[in-house]
């Protein structure tokens, strides 16, 4: 799979992914969880899912994958104070 630019007037944010041979665009939904602790949260995720213990890439969000780089749960830092009003 390969990703493509953001095409004009899509939301920052969202990627298509296409086949590799095919027109057709390959849909996935990614799990995004508001945690209060994503370093805490990130290992807690990966010995639930039987994957080695390795750092999220922020302190404030990071992706579990699969091994085929399957996004598996993303985990994003939620704090009252963070919600715009």
């Amino acid at each position: 799979m390969v990703a493509c630019a953001i095409p004009p007037g899509m939301r920052p944010g969202w990627i298509r992914w296409w086949r590799y041979g095919t027109s057709d665009p390959m849909k996935r939904t990614w799990t995004i969880i508001g945690v209060g602790d994503v370093p805490g949260s990130f290992k807690w995720y990966q010995a639930l899912f039987g994957q080695p213990a390795t750092l999220p890439a922020h302190d404030y969000f990071g992706q579990i994958l699969d091994s085929d780089g399957t996004v598996l749960l993303c985990l994003h830092e939620w704090a009252p104070t963070s919600i715009p009003h």
